[in-house]
């Protein structure tokens, strides 16, 4: 846990807003989103997750019209409840960032991921396929589809649509077989991923 400096709780001395007082127009609305949107980003660059949460929130109640902004606002408090193990939470602000920006990938990615931890293994495959039409070569995808396919009791005793198999990679100055996918995709040699890699879009 990182410690807070004295510097550090100046920057973060952040009241919120009465709602009462936001008669401003888009552009100030915005602005003082993007204000909750980057103190939230520094609590959470600290691993002070709870605070980082109280900002992103604090950014999606101002309410700007600004769709890109709230996704973040909502796919970078999906992230702080994902490494808390909010799982549920992290789920529903995945959907909600997804609802107003479909091709936002991170928020794919945090929602298959929670979904994963979740045990919701059909829903975290349609959240893979969903991002792996936009870019399908994305690593974190792939092995969030492939470790959902394998307990998904849908593709028990079935041919999975993507194929882990052993090969020996005779090209490559290395011992041993080595494990690739097989799809119609590029091949992703790299899809060994850690879930709690997700980091916040700066």
């Amino acid at each position: 846990m990182a410690t807070t400096t004295a510097e550090d709780t100046d920057d973060c001395n952040i009241k919120p807003l009465d709602k009462k007082t936001l008669d401003f127009d888009e552009d100030n609305l915005r602005a003082i989103a993007e204000v909750y949107f980057q103190e939230g980003n520094k609590e959470d660059r600290k691993k002070e997750l709870d605070n980082a949460i109280y900002f992103y929130t604090e950014g999606i109640n101002v309410n700007c019209r600004d769709d890109e902004l709230n996704a973040k606002l909502y796919s970078n408090r999906a992230t702080a409840h994902f490494n808390l193990g909010n799982n549920q939470e992290a789920l529903n602000d995945a959907r909600a960032a997804n609802g107003l920006q479909p091709t936002f990938i991170k928020a794919i990615e945090r929602g298959a991921g929670a979904c994963v931890e979740l045990g919701l293994y059909e829903e975290a495959i349609t959240w893979c396929d969903k991002g792996l039409a936009i870019n399908e070569t994305n690593a974190m995808l792939l092995a969030l589809r492939i470790q959902s396919v394998n307990k998904s009791d849908r593709y028990t005793g079935m041919q999975p649509p993507i194929n882990v198999k052993r090969c020996a990679d005779a090209g490559k100055n290395k011992k041993g077989p080595q494990t690739h996918v097989e799809t119609s995709r590029p091949v992703c040699q790299f899809y060994d991923l850690f879930i709690s890699c997700f980091r916040v879009i700066g």
